[in-house]
């Protein structure tokens, strides 16, 4: 939903004033920052009570990016003070999450994303495999359903994802991150940069990252937490606009998760791209 919101404003829908000015300085705009940030806020207040219900049916989750209810999303979007945009909790506290990026000779993209969830996962190891259990349902309830309970036949609603971007129907990049909640809103921005901003995998990895809603219990959920790169005007201009900055400082790079993309087709030059904020290379044999 943040990518529908985001193309509805950008292609010129509702109000595409702050989108107009994206390609201009990737990644320092004021104006992009402060509309992906609403864009986000308004995605994850419409989507989180559909997708947290474990009974929800598959029609109403598809109705999220039905093209009026977007239209509807992105109505007045930028003019909406900052403070009225509703805010969704549920942070997740887990941070050990891996994942792996291959392209071959012949254009295939593969990305597996894994995660244990907390130190140790389940603490419960499968004597027969080797293998430690994951503990993706800690935030889940078993009493009760409701949101974020556990029903059976439901599909209780987890962070990991992995990104396929195609152009004219071809494949030409696949990507995955690290973060909790962060991953979606992490991959939103790598994107943007890529299609909007017009640069490389790398570059566009490389800039500067915010992270919108507590990164953990309990921090407020309506901060906006930036990276230490960001420009002192365009931090100045996001608390003018009313929103709750908060600059961190190097040792916080666990914020703002760690891509690692892969891309090209067959017959060009293949790609790969990894994130400086964790422990991520990229190579080729």
């Amino acid at each position: 939903p943040e990518l529908n919101v985001a193309d509805n404003l950008r292609l010129g829908g509702t109000d595409a004033r702050a989108f107009r000015e994206w390609a201009a300085e990737l990644g320092h705009s004021e104006l992009r920052l402060d509309a992906m940030i609403r864009c986000k806020r308004r995605a994850f207040a419409a989507a989180l009570p559909v997708l947290l219900d474990p009974e929800v049916d598959i029609e109403a989750a598809r109705a999220l990016l039905d093209p009026e209810h977007l239209d509807r999303l992105a109505l007045g979007l930028l003019d909406v003070p900052v403070k009225a945009l509703d805010v969704v909790g549920g942070a997740s506290d887990g941070p050990d999450t891996t994942c792996v990026a291959a392209v071959d000779d012949e254009g295939n993209l593969a990305v597996v994303i894994h995660s244990l969830f907390n130190e140790f996962g389940s603490r419960v190891l499968d004597a027969e495999t080797g293998l430690l259990l994951n503990d993706r349902l800690a935030n889940q309830r078993l009493a009760h359903g409701g949101q974020g309970g556990v029903v059976p036949g439901g599909r209780p609603i987890h962070t990991l994802n992995a990104v396929l971007a195609r152009r004219d129907d071809i494949p030409m990049v696949m990507m995955a991150t690290p973060g909790g909640r962060g991953q979606v809103q992490t991959s939103f921005q790598v994107l943007v940069n890529m299609i909007d901003g017009g640069v490389d995998p790398q570059r566009a990895i490389d800039a500067p990252r915010w992270l919108s809603g507590a990164p953990r219990r309990p921090a407020p959920n309506d901060q906006v937490y930036l990276e230490p790169s960001t420009p002192a005007d365009v931090v100045d201009e996001l608390r003018r606009q009313g929103h709750d900055v908060v600059v961190t400082d190097g040792s916080a790079t666990d914020l703002y998760g760690s891509c690692v993309a892969v891309g090209g087709v067959a017959g060009r030059e293949l790609i790969a791209a990894a994130d400086h904020r964790r422990a991520a290379v990229a190579g080729g044999i």
